[in-house]
């Protein structure tokens, strides 16, 4: 399902900028009044259909996302889908966001299990407390990612939402790791995510993003 989910994306994102591209294009100037208002009409429901069209088909790639039962592809799939959504439909784009969210919270949980058991069986193999292992990606983090580019009150949400769950995961664990830069795990976050978006080129979000944080002198 994967190179699908890329191709169909691909094309959507296609369909969306060039409905984007036709907006900000000024109209030729015309020589008379009457066939200046009948272009400009024209061209208005070309846009609109173009619109309405990429609206249509990223509702129904969402609708088929929503029942992959990989929930790490269903996940980014959703996110990304709002991410392109968003130019013609923000609410539709924020309300994907909110299911992209749901999808990573147990694809964050599913491989943090899965972690901890492959830690375990190396610990039993070799006798010892040492391991080595490779960190499953933070799939909450790039649906956090995706949201705050298009909406910082969405961002903070779901930042929210990830601090919370970060702190009943280290009240649960038996030792928490000290923080070097003495920062809390919140603005830990919060500066990640300004720094991915930052390496997108979103120099504004970022900026906004990191804000709460900027003020604080760390290592």
């Amino acid at each position: 399902m994967r190179p699908i989910i890329v191709l169909l994306c691909l094309a959507l994102f296609g369909i969306v900028a060039h409905a984007q591209t036709a907006d900000t294009k000024p109209a030729p100037p015309a020589k008379a009044a009457a066939p200046k208002s009948a272009a400009i009409t024209e061209e208005e429901l070309a846009q609109r259909e173009r619109r309405a069209k990429a609206r249509a088909l990223l509702v129904a790639l969402s609708s088929d996302a929503r029942t992959f039962h990989d929930e790490t592809l269903r996940a980014r799939s959703l996110a990304r889908i709002a991410d392109a959504l968003w130019q013609v439909d923000a609410e539709q784009g924020r309300l994907l966001f909110r299911k992209a969210w749901d999808a990573a919270e147990v694809a964050d949980l599913e491989s943090d299990k899965k972690l901890q058991e492959e830690v375990r069986q190396q610990q039993l193999r070799t006798g010892s407390k040492g391991y080595a292992v490779n960190t499953p990606p933070n799939i909450r983090r790039e649906v956090l990612r995706l949201a705050a580019k298009h909406d910082r009150a969405l961002g903070e949400e779901f930042l929210e939402k990830l601090r919370v769950q970060k702190l009943e995961a280290a009240s649960s664990a038996t030792s928490a790791k000290p923080n070097p830069n003495n920062l809390s795990e919140a603005m830990n976050q919060r500066l990640s995510v300004a720094r991915e978006l930052l390496q997108n080129d979103e120099v504004e979000r970022a900026v906004q993003f990191a804000e709460p944080a900027l003020a604080l002198v760390t290592v």
